[in-house]
């Protein structure tokens, strides 16, 4: 019974998965018809008025400021999606993996320092030199 809840949860997952990936596909080209849709606009009404072109376009559709703006706004949003996405998939491919720990042996490759005897504290006594060596 432990080895089907097993399988069923690794498929809901799955599912999951696929689901978020293609929600997020489904925005990145809306987001990307949107940006290609806005600058071929753009290049229609430059190619079409000429000199004239923002204050024509300015009068049908707006504040050409404002039409940047929301170009903008949609490619952070593509870059954003793609860190996103790419921080998704490296966590999930990490899950399943032992995480490597390093550790690092300074001793192996420090030389020690050497002792520097203080100054202020009194000579040892032969018996203690003795027991150092």
């Amino acid at each position: 019974m432990a080895a089907k809840s097993k399988v069923n949860k690794s498929r809901n997952l799955i599912v999951l998965g696929l689901l978020v990936a293609l929600a997020f596909a489904v925005a990145f080209t809306l987001l990307g018809k949107f940006i290609v849709k806005e600058v071929r606009l753009e290049s229609r009404w430059q190619a079409k008025y000429g000199v004239m072109w923002k204050t024509q376009f300015e009068k049908y559709h707006g504040s050409l400021t404002r039409a940047h703006a929301k170009i903008a706004v949609a490619m952070w949003g593509m870059a954003a999606m793609s860190f996103v996405m790419f921080w998704i998939c490296r966590q999930v491919i990490r899950s399943g993996k032992h995480k490597r720990i390093k550790h690092y042996n300074l001793t192996s490759w420090v030389a020690p320092k050497p002792a520097v005897p203080d100054k202020n504290l009194p000579a040892p006594s032969p018996a203690e030199q003795e027991r150092a060596d």
